[in-house]
């Protein structure tokens, strides 16, 4: 017996898509820049630092933890939005790095650290 398919069934849901699309979108707000001089790094965040990014911002401090760096210095001026995968890598960092870490925090996550409690833990800079 033959089964004719269904029309709705060759094409793929609309939910996909548009998931595919936001989460392009989503990506291409999401930046980290770079620079160091002499003794000193500096990491510039800008847009999200949630779940989806949190891992890249890891790689990037991870990687001066086996350098002779003297000072890292994380500024998320430009962060419009931070959940609890970036505050969990930004407490990583400070367990790694030490004293060493110094950070500039934008109004959303001085917020969400403010709430959380973690200025007494975090080298917090005002920017």
């Amino acid at each position: 017996m033959y089964h004719k398919k269904s029309a709705f069934a060759a094409r793929p849901r609309r939910g996909y898509r548009q998931f595919y699309r936001r989460a392009a979108v989503h990506a291409a707000r999401f930046r980290i820049e770079r620079s160091s001089g002499d003794s000193v790094v500096r990491i510039l965040v800008s847009g999200e630092l949630d779940l989806e990014n949190a891992p890249r911002f890891r790689r990037e401090w991870q990687f001066d933890c086996d350098n002779d760096v003297e000072v890292v210095l994380v500024d998320l001026s430009g962060v419009q939005f931070i959940d609890s995968s970036g505050l969990h890598a930004l407490i990583a960092a400070h367990r790694h790095l030490g004293d060493r870490l110094s950070i500039i925090a934008s109004a959303p996550c001085a917020h969400l650290i403010d709430l959380t409690g973690l200025r007494r833990i975090l080298p917090i800079i005002e920017g």
